[in-house]
């Protein structure tokens, strides 16, 4: 799992890793995600005419989480990453504690990613509140995606 880094949101200009046409893809057309780093803010706007349609405030850990899935799309985020986004680890020392884990079993792998999981519940609430076309998707022992559906 080379070549995936984890996006720290402490910038001081606000600007975050994410093509924007890339993200693009996750609306119809006429719509635009724009975010409020300081304050953790998600705002959905209709650009013709230009309005707010909906906005969400994030935890500190939903907006890290959520800024590392932004970052991957199109791809998915694999649970190390999802774990350094809300952990002091990094992300090798991650993988490494979620590979002892799930030599433990289920449960101990559960234990580790708790902090992702309660993250996650939340995010999911506020994406589908922003629009009822975003999901969360897990990809099964890799992580979680976002993905566009037709709702």
């Amino acid at each position: 799992m080379t070549g995936y880094e984890v996006v720290k949101t402490s910038a001081r200009d606000g600007s975050l890793p994410i093509e924007e046409t890339v993200l693009q893809k996750l609306f119809p057309a006429g719509y635009k995600l724009e975010w409020n780093q300081r304050i953790r803010l998600l705002s959905l706007l209709q650009i013709d005419p230009p309005h707010i349609l909906a906005q969400e405030h994030f935890t500190k850990n939903e907006w890290n989480i959520l800024i590392a899935l932004l970052v991957s799309y199109p791809q998915y985020a694999p649970h190390e990453i999802l774990l350094a986004s809300v952990t002091s680890l990094s992300v090798d020392d991650c993988r490494t504690r979620l590979q002892k884990a799930r030599q433990r079993g289920t449960q101990a792998l559960k234990r580790e990613l708790k902090p992702v999981q309660r993250a996650l519940c939340g995010i999911r609430v506020k994406i589908i509140n922003l629009s009822p076309h975003l999901r969360v998707a897990l990809i099964r022992d890799a992580g979680y995606m976002l993905t566009r559906c037709s709702a």
